[in-house]
């Protein structure tokens, strides 16, 4: 049998160099969480979170700036968003998308940081366990299959959202209101919707209105769900906009509010 080719000597050393800058980057980061301290463009990502559904410009602007930083979930996002652009959603804005093959480049550094990622989850740190599940939810990362990739993204967003992650907590709710990866269950997803929507989130804040304008899982209270969505669409959400008859076009009809996680 042939011997499998080794590698040139100069790149097993680089390898090993950028194992051990890994290393140390994940202590120091295992560090800074114990203490109170954010990761390296978190600000930026939280704030693409709490934008990017309702101003999709300002979110992106901000998930770039968060993985310029070397945020993780600054290229998941922007993964995402690359995937959205292949698919020829409308893009209202001027990006080179196809640049240097960018999406093949972040997808490249989410895998790389796969390792990373799953050491700081399993130490409890709510974003990265949100962010996995979003790799589990659309195909990114390393030993993610299809079969079981809903079932382990409502899990991964399950121990994010017990901690009060927002985002965490409305794609839980999407869930159990889709049956994907639970079994369906309409008054769990109001449940989730609604720990979402006092903390801002403006989808959670549509959907927790429109739970309550059909009555999908609660009961029925047109005031309350009227009032939901004139928060929601307060921050430009444009699904609120039109239920409330305004264009989400008209500037002059929303003023985001840019809150971000605690």
């Amino acid at each position: 049998e042939e011997e499998e080719p080794q590698q040139p000597h100069h790149l097993q050393q680089q390898q090993q160099k950028l194992s051990l800058q890994r290393q140390q980057q994940l202590q120091q980061h295992l560090l800074d969480w114990e203490n109170g301290i954010p990761l390296p463009g978190q600000s930026d990502f939280e704030l693409g979170l709490a934008l990017w559904m309702s101003h999709l410009p300002a979110g992106a602007d901000c998930f770039r700036r968060a993985a310029a930083a070397g945020h993780v979930g600054g290229w998941v996002y922007l993964c995402r968003l690359h995937a959205w652009h292949r698919a020829d959603l409308p893009m209202d804005w001027d990006w080179d998308w196809n640049h240097a093959d960018c999406g093949t480049e972040w997808s490249t550094q989410v895998a790389a940081h796969w390792d990373w990622m799953h050491e700081l989850a399993d130490r409890g740190h709510a974003t990265m366990q949100f962010l996995i599940g979003v790799c589990h939810d659309f195909g990114l990362g390393r030993d993610v299959w299809p079969h079981d990739a809903a079932a382990m993204a409502a899990m991964w967003y399950g121990l994010a959202a017990v901690q009060g992650h927002a985002a965490a907590q409305f794609n839980l709710a999407i869930s159990y209101s889709c049956a994907e990866g639970v079994l369906q269950d309409a008054e769990k997803a109001v449940e989730l919707f609604a720990q979402a929507a006092e903390q801002g989130f403006a989808a959670a804040q549509y959907c927790l209105g429109d739970c309550l304008d059909t009555g999908d899982g609660v009961q029925r209270d047109y005031v309350a769900a009227a009032g939901w969505f004139q928060k929601s669409a307060a921050q430009g959400f444009a699904p609120a906009l039109r239920r409330l008859g305004h264009d989400p076009a008209d500037k002059s009809a929303s003023r985001p509010q840019q809150q971000q996680q605690q």
